[in-house]
């Protein structure tokens, strides 16, 4: 169902894009102001129809230009329906668009009310910034300051919090110059904090213990099986580079441009995971899958929800979206405080 939902929302939008291309250059044959009116008013009902999921994903950029866009382009459409014509009726209908935009555009104010601005995005507001690794449970996602100046996001790179058998907290992710890792969350943390933020999202439902045994077993083969197709992919890097005879220096260039470092830099773009090489966030969907615990969000489904893989990169900042996961937030901090000083020492 999510899928056909996407999939209809993103036909919809592109159908829109090009009816508005076609108003602009061959008008719709129609009066100009009823042309416009026309054309604001389509953008209005696709607007409403899509809001709820556009507010629920606000911390992300293409969400936040969903909203924006048509917003601009109704309030646009309606002055020139208004002051091109003196027909008393178009006239009304133009303020009655005024009025409708107005009330998306309050909606969007309200939302970005619960918003805060950080480094280079948003994040709602009352969300934990940087919580110290003993409050966060097994299973937490962490989201993390990483690429995020290229796509107006505040977070651009995700971990997950799993537990080893004798409880120390460990984080698993990919990293594009060491591909799969398995860190301590304290030193992840910590590294962290110094050049930028964490956030975190506990499972609204708590782990057992026999996921916790399981995520620790998964990720070890995870990791064993990316370092394995690692060693596979750079022989067979290095046979094509001695079949094609090339310089030396043009093969120094080739490694750099194309590192098999075990992180799936197509991926990156297409939204794709594949066996044995993620991103940071496909990794994370990856353990929680082999886990047999399934995301009630589907990400990567490729251009328009199809599958194509194409176009349609994991976002870190989607994760907010979950309904399975919930914010770690300054109130949970301070419950966790108030805990820990009253716990016998």
């Amino acid at each position: 169902m999510f899928r056909f939902w996407k999939t209809a929302k993103a036909i919809a939008n592109l159908f829109m894009l090009f009816l508005t291309w076609r108003w602009y250059y061959h008008g719709f044959g129609f009066e100009f102001s009823v042309g416009c009116l026309v054309l604001s008013g389509l953008w209005l009902v696709l607007s409403f129809a899509q809001m709820g999921h556009l507010m629920r994903s606000y911390a992300t950029a293409l969400s936040r230009l969903q909203m924006l866009a048509p917003i601009c382009l109704g309030f646009v459409l309606n002055t020139a329906a208004f002051f091109g014509t003196g027909d008393l009726a178009v006239r009304a209908f133009a303020q009655a668009g005024f009025c409708a935009w107005g009330y998306v555009y309050l909606r969007y104010r309200r939302e970005r009310n619960n918003f805060f601005a950080r480094g280079y995005g948003v994040l709602p507001r009352g969300i934990m910034v940087n919580p110290p690794a003993a409050m966060l449970p097994p299973g937490s996602i962490l989201l993390m300051t990483g690429i995020p100046e290229y796509i107006g996001e505040a977070v651009g790179h995700g971990e997950i919090v799993i537990p080893d058998a004798e409880g120390k907290k460990w984080a698993f992710s990919t990293y594009m110059k060491y591909g799969v890792v398995l860190n301590p969350l304290e030193e992840v943390l910590t590294r962290r904090a110094r050049r930028g933020i964490t956030v975190a999202l506990a499972p609204t439902v708590p782990w057992t213990e026999e996921q916790c045994k399981m995520s620790f077993m998964v990720a070890r083969g995870m990791l064993r099986q990316n370092k394995e197709w690692v060693v596979r992919e750079r022989a067979r890097q290095e046979r094509l580079l001695a079949f094609l005879h090339l310089p030396e220096f043009v093969r120094r260039v080739w490694r750099r441009a194309l590192p098999v470092t075990g992180y799936d830099w197509f991926g990156l773009v297409l939204g794709r995971t594949k066996m044995g090489r993620y991103t940071c966030v496909g990794s994370v969907q990856e353990l929680l899958w082999r886990m047999g615990i399934t995301l009630d969000r589907y990400f990567g489904t490729g251009l328009l929800g199809l599958g194509t893989t194409v176009l349609d990169p994991i976002m870190p900042a989607r994760f907010f979206d979950l309904k399975c996961y919930r914010m770690v937030t300054e109130a949970d901090h301070q419950a966790w405080l108030a805990t820990s000083q009253a716990a016998p020492k």
